[in-house]
């Protein structure tokens, strides 16, 4: 495959590298104005709709599959040599002008691919202290040290900035109050100072953990990363 890569000409590999930029742009860079008929006009005026549609389908295909499995250049170069040898696959040529797309658009497919599995907000910056509780309905409770954990959420697209400040003392604990404030990142709480990204809103969000619940909520949380790790060893 790295022979005929060598032996093409730019002038051959021109419209199926520009058919499968424009299929990167449609499907991953999120660009609306790449259509099949703007590709069709400028790649392959000559080609049947019919043909282009089965052909603009066929690399589809096949750059989703190569995206879905990061596949790296042995993988590739495997799945590749197959799509050459199955009946109504691609050509060796057209082999190496995907080998050679892949290799350009790889780490910005993948990280589209990542943008895109987010929902709602992501984390941009989480702080935490142990505080003495001063004030509670129960009696018994004051100046029982409590965790207070501030996290700041901002919306998709922002730059994550994720900074702790641990404190050495261990606490155990439960949400015992949570407080959602909206707020400018120019107008940070205390603890939040020194995260950064694009000017737009982000939500701060409070929790509030005291010992018994805490240590409930750790032993849930080990719990689950045991699963998954059992689950990512047994594959």
């Amino acid at each position: 495959m790295a022979a005929a890569s060598e032996r093409l000409q730019p002038e051959a590999t021109r419209p199926l590298l520009g058919l499968l930029n424009g299929i990167a742009q449609a499907f991953y860079y999120g660009n609306a104005e790449i259509t099949e008929e703007l590709l069709r006009d400028q790649l392959y005026p000559d080609l049947a709709p019919q043909e282009f549609r089965a052909l603009r389908a066929k690399m589809t295909g096949i750059v989703k599959s190569i995206a879905s499995a990061d596949m790296d250049s042995n993988q590739l170069e495997a799945f590749l040599t197959a799509q050459t040898k199955k009946p109504g696959g691609i050509t060796n040529d057209q082999a190496a002008v995907i080998a050679k797309f892949w290799k350009n658009h790889r780490m910005k497919i993948q990280d589209s691919l990542i943008n895109q599995s987010r929902w709602g907000n992501t984390l941009k910056n989480i702080n935490w202290r142990v505080d003495i509780k001063s004030q509670s309905r129960h009696m018994d409770q004051l100046n029982s040290p409590v965790a207070i954990v501030e996290m700041e959420l901002g919306k998709n697209g922002q730059v994550p900035y994720i900074r702790t400040h641990p404190d050495q003392r261990s606490f155990p604990g439960e949400v015992a109050k949570v407080r959602l404030q909206h707020q400018s990142n120019d107008s940070h709480p205390p603890l939040l100072q020194g995260s950064r990204g694009k000017e737009e809103e982000s939500e701060f969000l409070t929790l509030e953990f005291d010992e018994i619940k805490l240590n409930q909520m750790l032993k849930k949380l080990s719990e689950i990363e045991g699963s998954i790790t059992s689950l990512t060893q047994a594959t």
